[in-house]
């Protein structure tokens, strides 16, 4: 067992803020920011309550690379106290990951005691319900420049849905959808021929959805997704991928104009090219996590490339790492992500495939977009990691029993 028992008078109370928090994931992760932040308070609680139970010497070796991540950006942020445009604050920002680390025990007593298929089937229906909300006011606000849930007047060059920030939501929904069609592959032949009809049906909205955010990196992350659930058989992967490809490049080239931006490849290139700069000038800690894009445009001059005029994040998480927290914190980060994949390439069970998927998603997604340091991205990373860890768990605990 990861934990000791759990007191009965505690029990029920726990139960529900478990679940609660899982029902706030499903209906925020592509619509509300507000929501996400009921998750982190609803799970509050049993993060602190488990964390006096839990037997850490179980838990994933990834999880400690997470943790490890965490002292890099405290380290990172302490080593550069002089140049930080907030002071020491950015450290209150590990909050995302420390939740991923004590998530991993409460979820996995969720799963091995609470997790009734009636409960999954609601948190489902919760998300998808959430999914079409935002398709709906996103896409009515795109082709008529106001939406009707926001109620207020928004850009109709690409659609935002409900988060206003159209690369947020893009990102998470790209995420959500590479989970749900993994989902759907994993259980096909369990699924009701009603329901097939349902869930294909939603995910060829949704689809839609991230095709009119325009948005190249997410809609990437989604066919990297499909393809990373097949990575355990490489035939599989391979038909997949051509099919992926073959589609992919006809909807690209169909709607050319609708993907291309002026000056969006030569902005992220010359932000790229800043972020090596900078993780040269300072390699041990770099810069301060969530810094550099404070200097990023001093750096860009110093240097004379392009873009002068745009600055901020790296627009890929590795790089903003490399830029942010140096080696060590570069080195942690990809231990974590190594780790992690790792172990769910020893696990057999169906939802190994799934979290790969996602994981593979989250990879490709932060290759054109730096969300490992934005908030609304991390609270989607996080808790798919912390289901991760604590299925891990249950899995090793079964192949020991």
């Amino acid at each position: 067992m990861l934990s000791q028992s759990v007191n009965p008078k505690h029990e029920k109370f726990l139960d529900y803020s478990i679940y609660f928090a899982l029902g706030a994931y499903a209906l925020g992760l592509v619509t509300s920011i507000t929501l996400l932040a009921v998750a982190h308070i609803c799970m509050l609680v049993p993060c602190i309550y488990f964390a006096t139970k839990t037997d850490w010497k179980k838990l994933p070796k990834s999880s400690w690379a997470l943790l490890g991540f965490v002292v890099a950006i405290i380290l990172s942020v302490l080593t550069n106290l002089e140049t930080m445009k907030h002071g020491w604050k950015p450290i209150l920002k590990t909050k995302y990951f420390l939740y991923g680390f004590f998530s991993i025990a409460p979820i996995y007593y969720y799963l091995k005691n609470k997790n009734s298929k009636q409960r999954q089937t609601r948190l489902i229906a919760m998300m998808l319900a959430a999914s079409l909300v935002a398709l709906i006011g996103g896409t009515i606000g795109k082709n008529t420049g106001f939406n009707p849930i926001l109620m207020k007047n928004v850009n109709m060059d690409r659609n935002a849905g409900l988060m206003g920030m159209v690369l947020n939501y893009a990102h998470n929904l790209a995420y959500f959808m590479t989970i749900f069609a993994a989902i759907l592959i994993g259980t096909w032949r369990d699924i009701s021929k009603r329901n097939k009809i349902i869930y294909l049906s939603i995910l060829a909205l949704n689809i839609f959805a991230l095709y009119t955010t325009y948005t190249r990196g997410a809609i990437l992350a989604f066919i990297a997704g499909v393809l990373g659930y097949y990575l355990k058989d490489l035939k599989k992967f391979l038909v997949a991928m051509l099919v992926l490809l073959v589609i992919g490049i006809t909807g690209y080239f169909t709607s050319y104009k609708n993907f291309q931006r002026e000056g969006s490849n030569i902005e992220r290139l010359s932000m790229w090219k800043a972020a090596v700069s900078a993780y040269q000038e300072k390699p041990v800690f770099g810069w301060g996590y969530l810094n550099f894009e404070h200097h990023s445009l001093d750096i860009k001059k110093r240097y004379g490339y392009a873009k002068l005029e745009f600055g901020g994040h790296a627009h890929n998480s590795i790089l903003e790492v490399m830029a942010a927290t140096g080696t060590v914190g570069l080195i942690s980060f990809l231990l974590w992500v190594g780790l992690w994949t790792l172990e769910l390439f020893r696990r057999e069970d169906i939802w190994s495939r799934v979290e790969l998927a996602a994981l593979c998603a989250f990879f490709v997604g932060g290759l054109t977009q730096s969300t490992i340091g934005l908030g609304i991205n991390l609270f989607f990373i996080m808790v798919v990691y912390a289901i991760s860890a604590a299925n891990t768990l249950k899995q090793s605990e079964a192949n020991h029993a």
